[in-house]
């Protein structure tokens, strides 16, 4: 899915990023949350990468509240993506956002990406969640090949 949320002439806010993840909350909530090449603009925050872009790991209260923080701020770039509590992941695996069509992390319910100020990618093998995202956002769903 590829989901262009504009307020004010604005994209890639991190309230924008937060509706996203609200939206998927039902189908996320036994989830651990990862984020990895994550650049906001004016803004030092604990979601940033930093310049070796390790994978950060959240709980979904974290996550919103740091989101929270940046609720203003403009997302440059940032990969989010939830997976269920019980399965790990390597957290030395660089999640970027220029990456291929597919999801990154095995399993992952849902990963968004968040492209150059411009817009947002979505991808996900849940039908329901696909759904849901189309029918809040208004949005075309494009099929990708996992």
């Amino acid at each position: 899915l590829r989901i262009d949320i504009i307020e004010r002439n604005v994209t890639c806010l991190g309230k924008q990023v937060l509706k996203i993840i609200n939206a998927a909350k039902p189908f996320t909530e036994d989830c651990f949350w990862y984020t990895g090449d994550v650049l906001i603009t004016g803004l030092a925050s604990d979601l940033q990468s930093g310049e070796v872009n390790t994978t950060k790991k959240f709980d979904f209260k974290d996550l919103c509240t740091l989101l929270e923080k940046a609720s203003e701020f403009q997302f440059m770039s940032g990969v989010f993506i939830a997976k269920l509590k019980n399965l790990k992941i390597n957290l030395n695996q660089k999640l970027e956002t220029e990456e291929m069509k597919t999801i990154q992390i095995q399993d992952a319910i849902i990963e968004i990406r968040i492209f150059d100020t411009s817009y947002f990618e979505v991808y996900t093998k849940n039908k329901e969640l696909k759904k849901a995202l189309q029918e809040k956002f208004k949005v075309e769903i494009f099929k990708c090949d996992f």
